[in-house]
């Protein structure tokens, strides 16, 4: 699991998730900080998105390649996931920050 309960900011649009993995450091991600998710932000190649896989929540890297749309692992250690109705998935949204917390 990568994250506990995630909770809607006062925007409709936005929502506050805290990171309870420590597979993310590729992208300076760390158990407990904080990313901002905005769920309506439109998502192009390259982008870091949130995306529930298979009722995972999980950080992937959004890509288009020749007009077909696909998720991919982090740390590029994967073949990229193509987007089909095959598995269960949902692009939650893009993250748009993230706030590093200190212990």
């Amino acid at each position: 699991m990568f994250a506990t309960n995630y909770i809607d900011l006062d925007t409709a649009s936005k929502l506050v998730v805290r990171v309870n993995s420590d597979n993310f450091s590729c992208f300076f991600i760390n158990i407990g900080d904080i990313l901002v998710i905005d769920t309506i932000a439109e998502i192009s190649d390259g982008m870091r998105v949130l995306v529930s896989l298979n009722g995972k929540l999980n950080i992937r890297i959004f890509r288009r390649i020749a007009s077909q749309n696909y998720i991919q692992t982090p740390a590029n250690n994967l073949l990229p996931l193509s987007i089909t109705p095959y598995f269960e998935y949902k692009i939650i949204g893009v993250i748009t920050t993230v706030s590093a917390v200190n212990y």
